[in-house]
């Protein structure tokens, strides 16, 4: 369950109170609305292969712990400065190579191109051509709060195979103190109609 940060203090937030509050149903972990291909797991292959040479095996043995024990995201919500509004925070620290969590959402084909729309801040589109991309902007976890420096970035990507599914794993990547905002660089490949803005100079 989420937690978030306010007034000096830490709340979980239920089902309904993150819904009334983000827009968005919790959902600890990739759901689907339809079944992933055979196509889809053999595109991931590569990239999963790309994820074990640069973590090494007994990360991703670590990583499918994590996932198969459905380990909860290390981080609280709080306001972050503006215009960003809400980021996430490491509820611990965390060494280089360790999971924060897993980027939950909708496994789904049903979102639009850059330049067929309006922008979804909240869709992760996989690290290989695929038709699929994980959408959490109706439902989704904490790492949708995960914002974007090109800077600062202390965590990185992992893409695991696991139960079929091609899971997308935020990971530190160097040393994060306790209290520290998680920040990803979401690269110029994102789908911000320009290379995204630094939002955690």
């Amino acid at each position: 369950m989420a937690q978030i940060f306010e007034q000096d203090s830490l709340t979980t937030l239920g089902n309904a109170e993150f819904k009334r509050r983000f827009g968005a149903t919790y959902q600890p972990s990739l759901s689907c609305d339809e079944a992933a291909p055979e196509s889809l797991l053999a595109a991931a292959a590569p990239a999963a292969a790309d994820s074990s040479r640069t973590w090494g095996p007994l990360a991703i043995q670590l990583f499918q712990r994590f996932l198969r024990d459905a380990a909860a995201v290390s981080g609280w919500i709080a306001r972050a400065q503006e215009p960003v509004g809400f980021g996430l925070f490491a509820a611990r620290a965390l060494a280089p190579g360790r999971p924060v969590g897993e980027y939950a959402g909708l496994l789904t084909r049903a979102w639009r191109p850059l330049g067929q729309g309006r922008f979804n801040p909240y869709l992760l589109k996989y690290p290989f051509e695929s038709a699929y991309a994980v959408d959490a902007e109706a439902q989704g976890n904490e790492l949708r709060f995960v914002n974007h420096s090109a800077r600062r970035a202390n965590v990185a990507r992992a893409l695991v195979v696991h139960e079929g599914l091609p899971r997308v794993l935020f990971v530190a990547s160097r040393p994060i103190a306790r209290g520290e905002q998680f920040l990803l660089d979401y690269g110029p490949g994102y789908i911000f109609p320009l290379p995204p803005k630094d939002l955690a100079p």
